[in-house]
């Protein structure tokens, strides 16, 4: 049985191998970011305008197929250079490689106990969204919604190593955010008992 939504038209195929309905808002969205960045009069308005004249040129093209994440991607720079916001089209170009950049850069450590030290692992926004909705029972587009605020949050902040202590917390404060309380506990206490069985062996030494 396919994943892929029931509903009309492209659907897009995201980095973590998941599958969505196009979504003309994050077109929007993108759009809108770039033409702000690049100094352009009425943002929301000329966005507007692009993602419908993108919208259409899907359907013109007869694309119920699947498109993946970076062609879509490639279609919003592509319609900002053909369309005479060339300005627009580099600053998301470049955004788009800085981002991807970092992503790649990204290191999150984690205590293993068996081995007794800090193990690295390349960031995956992908393991954020499926705890999100598989542990947490959030619909697959929230949990996508907000696994990418915690990454945007994460980027921003600078560092090249995390913890998943700090990933569970951004995550935690996110899911408060969005009025998710008994999500956000949940994974408060997950953190809590990961802590408290680490500290367990540290307290036996102080005590021998």
């Amino acid at each position: 049985m396919s994943d892929a939504p029931a509903a009309a038209g492209p659907v897009v195929r995201k980095r973590d191998g998941s599958i969505e309905a196009f979504q003309p808002p994050k077109v929007r969205r993108a759009l809108r970011l770039a033409l702000l960045d690049a100094g352009d009069v009425d943002p929301p308005a000329t966005a507007e305008g692009l993602c419908d004249a993108l919208v259409r040129h899907l359907a013109e093209q007869d694309r119920d197929r699947s498109i993946s994440a970076d062609e879509v991607a490639e279609l919003i720079e592509s319609i900002l250079s053909q369309t005479g916001f060339a300005t627009a089209g580099l600053v998301f170009r470049e955004h788009r490689r800085r981002r991807n950049r970092m992503r790649r850069a990204l290191l999150v450590t984690r205590y293993h106990g068996r081995l007794d030290r800090y193990v690295n692992s390349r960031w995956n926004k992908g393991t954020i969204v499926s705890a999100l909705s598989v542990r947490h029972g959030l619909e697959i587009q929230t949990a996508r919604q907000i696994g990418g605020l915690v990454e945007s949050a994460i980027l921003r902040s600078g560092l090249r190593v995390v913890t998943t202590g700090l990933v569970s917390e951004t995550v935690a404060s996110e899911l408060l955010a969005w009025g998710l309380c008994d999500a956000a506990l949940t994974v408060s206490r997950r953190r809590g008992r990961r802590t408290h069985r680490r500290s367990q062996p540290d307290r036996a030494e102080r005590t021998d």
